[in-house]
């Protein structure tokens, strides 16, 4: 009983980690998109509009 739940915890850990590494490319890559929509428009509000968009 005990070994089924170990497993169930590694894959569950395995997971997460799984979700929190998409997450930070995720993060890194808005982080970089917003970074070179900045060289092209100040204006924050263009920016959050491209960003939308391109959701």
């Amino acid at each position: 009983m005990d070994q089924d739940r170990d497993s169930i915890l590694l894959i569950f850990i395995g997971y997460l980690k799984l979700l929190y590494s998409c997450i930070f490319i995720s993060f890194l890559c808005i982080c970089v998109y917003l970074c070179f929509l900045g060289y092209f428009s100040t204006d924050p509000l263009v920016i959050v509009y491209h960003f939308m968009r391109g959701l």
